[in-house]
């Protein structure tokens, strides 16, 4: 939650769009084939249903085809019974009892043709040593432009012209303070003579409580969603809302920030509010993990509740119930001030796959990070004793292996989704749209639209 990156991302708003995907067969497949495939196919030829032994949503699947043989003829469409199978009045027909359109067969004709183009070979000097990489520029703004421009050289694209300033102007304030600006406030900028008036002026608003009021209400929603009926009072009176400025006001460390959210365990009566993420959701803690997995991974995994994630495969139903899991025992204290105590035993739950297998609830997270415990035998009751927890007569109590603690940690430390997940969500927030998108979808089934330019944002917040 690094302020200078925050400043970049608003300076590199005069630089345009987004460009879109240069036409190549990787590009194609990514940008029109797989999500027509998404949408017509993959139910029946992917990751739940493999009929003929076909895999449809994946470019090896397709490439090494089914029990009928080769699905596609790198170059030869009209060799490829993927796309002469699309052809009305073809037997067999694909999709059965439906006609795609005439623009979505030339989408994958196009794209069989662009399999057997040559790849361009990387550009080597008369040494034969390829040519280094240009050194990206140190500063931030300059380092964000330089992605952006090197993508859209690629693609051929002429960015927008650089916005004048009174539409700079309006742009920032809407974007960092959440309104618009006064008159007068206006006019101080336009007749400012500095030449670095542009970086001043997004300075002076992250630094300002419109700021921190601002990402307040955006955070409140992205996080519990809009308050309804007595919500938002109980926000304000149980510090939610004075947590959430405090966050942005003193640009807290997101990874801090995360910790306090999972544990639920505020340090000081300032952050009291931080426990309010777990506490409104009531127990509830299928709720509690659809919230907390677009924070620490960047996409929803409500999907993978009843079985795997149909689209990407990378999410698996042992995901969602091992999040589930890693709050299953904690529970809202009743009476007094608000609290989610924890017990140290029990808590054990199992899920149940397509094939009515069942299987332990882990926590396992996308990073490939697995949290063990010992479980009970079979028949065997655990005993709650005092020396389990860190005091045995707190409110509310806090066990010596907190799983809630554990989550925390393999959320926070040596997990990159939590970095990519932040900086692709402010990037949606001032432009409208993820450099992911959607925002809460990073996933294999949405490709970035700038992958340098994403890594590098996030490495630069982690930093």
């Amino acid at each position: 939650m690094k302020t200078r990156a925050l400043s970049s991302l608003l300076l590199a708003a005069v630089s345009g769009l987004c460009p879109a995907a240069a036409a190549d067969a990787d590009a194609l497949w990514k940008t029109k084939v797989l999500p027509l495939l998404d949408t017509q196919c993959v139910k029946c030829h992917g990751v739940l249903e493999q009929k003929g032994g076909l895999e449809l949503d994946t470019v090896e699947g397709l490439l090494k085809g089914g029990d009928e043989g080769a699905a596609v003829i790198p170059g030869k469409p009209d060799e490829s019974p993927f796309y002469t199978y699309l052809a009305a009045g073809s037997d067999p027909h694909m999709p059965p009892k439906k006609q795609l359109t005439p623009d979505d067969t030339a989408i994958i004709r196009e794209w069989i043709v662009a399999l057997g183009e040559p790849k361009t070979p990387p550009t080597e000097t008369t040494a034969g040593a390829a040519i280094p990489a240009e050194p990206v520029p140190a500063e931030p703004s300059a380092a964000i432009d330089f992605f952006l421009e090197k993508a859209w050289a690629k693609s051929q694209i002429t960015p927008a012209p650089v916005s004048d300033d009174r539409t700079f102007a309006r742009r920032v304030w809407l974007g960092l303070a959440g309104r618009a600006p006064s008159l007068e406030e206006l006019e101080a900028f336009l007749f400012s003579p500095s030449a670095k008036k542009r970086a001043e002026l997004v300075d002076r608003l992250l630094a300002s409580p419109d700021y921190a009021r601002n990402m307040r209400e955006i955070w409140d929603v992205l996080l519990l969603n809009r308050p309804q009926g007595g919500r938002q009072k109980r926000r304000t009176e149980n510090g939610w809302f004075a947590y959430l400025e405090e966050v942005f006001a003193k640009n807290r460390p997101w990874d801090e920030v995360v910790r306090e959210l999972i544990t639920a365990r505020p340090d000081s009566p300032e952050r009291k509010g931080a426990l309010w993420f777990l506490y409104e959701r009531k127990n509830e803690h299928q709720q509690i993990a659809e919230a907390v997995a677009p924070v620490i991974y960047g996409t929803r995994i409500d999907c993978a509740q009843c079985h795997d994630h149909a689209l990407a495969r990378e999410i698996k139903q042992a995901h969602y119930w091992g999040l589930v899991a890693a709050f299953t025992r904690s529970k809202n204290l009743d009476g007094g001030a608000p609290g989610v105590e924890e017990s140290a035993v029990g808590g054990f739950m199992n899920f149940t796959n397509l094939k009515k297998e069942s299987q332990p609830a882990v926590v396992t997270m996308l990073t490939g990070v697995t949290i063990t415990e010992d479980r009970p035998a079979e028949g065997t009751k655990e005993e709650d004793t005092p020396d389990k927890y860190l005091q045995a007569d707190a409110k509310p109590k806090v066990p010596k292996f907190s799983r809630r603690g554990a989550l925390a940690d393999a959320a926070t430390k040596d997990n990159p989704l939590l970095a990519r997940a932040f900086v692709n969500r402010t990037w949606s927030q001032f432009f409208g749209r993820g450099i992911v998108h959607p925002a809460d979808e990073m996933n294999s089934r949405n490709a970035p639209a700038h992958p340098e330019l994403l890594d590098w944002l996030a490495e630069d917040f982690r930093g």
